[in-house]
């Protein structure tokens, strides 16, 4: 018998296989944008939220997509906050086909949503085409036959979607500009480099088992902990100049207290062959909180 426990568990275990935490990210990151520029007088409101709904849904869609790609290897994946999956299909509470018909779903919803945008609102016919390119490029990461993510490119695509597609596009519908804001770009850029570098190390072990070829893969733990390092820093330093400039406020430089933690993080990495899973998962947390930091005060320096 089916009790509203049981489908209470199944429903929380849906969501989780989304892994809405990246979504939010993506809000986050598209509010900023949005934020950072005056608006056109035709804006609508309710095409805002169709928009924000259309960038969302693509994020869900592509970490579905993800998930039923990687699933069997996430069986062998020690899981962290940010790493090895939503190990939702491997225990059984979801099925892979599942996972399929969902992100097909959502990424049905995500068209739909970015359709509306266009004829809510004159001069932004452009928002529908960049929806779809954002998904096919989402689901080329992990989906056969492209699978961006065995041929080192992958990592450097969903930074530029991350950090410049999606800033863009909220620009794009509030002004009918396209235009990008490079003191938001940049920086979420090599953020968002390091942060995809760092997150693949705790799950090293299963990704070679199940024969991913990230960048980790190709470069080797040494020399990808040195690229880890140096996107870091050159975030940083984007920061400084931007700060300098007058393009930021001086509240992004809080993202400064994050520094002595990826300075540990990548030497961590770079000596993680020596160090077992639970160093390597601190280290890309480390890592991936100089990132949320950064989106955080981005957005506030913004609202301000």
């Amino acid at each position: 018998m089916v009790t509203w426990g049981y489908l209470g568990w199944q429903l929380r275990g849906y969501v989780q296989l989304m892994r809405p935490k990246f979504a939010i990210a993506s809000l986050l990151i598209y509010l900023a944008a949005l934020l950072t520029v005056d608006k056109s007088p035709d804006w609508s409101s309710y095409a805002l939220w169709a928009g924000v709904a259309s960038v969302m849904l693509v994020q869900l869609s592509g970490q579905l997509a993800n998930e039923y790609s990687d699933w069997k290897g996430d069986i062998f994946s020690r899981r962290t906050f940010f790493a090895g999956g939503s190990g939702i299909i491997p225990t059984g509470r979801a099925s892979p086909g599942s996972a399929l018909a969902l992100g097909i779903v959502t990424a049905a919803l995500a068209l739909w949503s970015a359709y509306y945008v266009t004829i809510a609102v004159d001069g932004r016919g452009l928002f529908l085409p960049i929806i779809a390119i954002g998904l096919v490029l989402s689901w080329s990461y992990s989906i056969r036959p492209v699978r961006l993510a065995n041929t080192g490119i992958g990592e450097p695509v969903v930074a530029v979607l991350t950090a410049f597609i999606l800033p863009t596009m909220a620009i794009y519908y509030a002004t009918s500009l396209m235009q990008v804001q490079w003191e938001l770009s940049l920086p979420l850029f090599f953020f968002s480099m390091a942060m995809l570098i760092s997150v693949e190390y705790p799950d090293r072990h299963a990704d070679i088992r199940a024969g991913k070829r990230n960048i980790l893969y190709r470069l080797g733990i040494r020399r990808a902990a040195g690229l880890q390092a140096l996107c870091s820093f050159i975030g940083f330093a984007l920061v400084v100049y931007f700060i300098l400039t007058g393009s930021l406020g001086w509240l992004v430089g809080l993202v400064f207290i994050t520094l002595p933690f990826v300075w540990a993080a990548a030497t961590v990495m770079g000596m993680s062959k020596y160090y077992e899973h639970e160093q390597a998962a601190i280290a890309s947390a480390a890592v991936s909180f100089a990132l949320v930091v950064l989106i955080l005060l981005l957005l506030v320096d913004a609202a301000l």
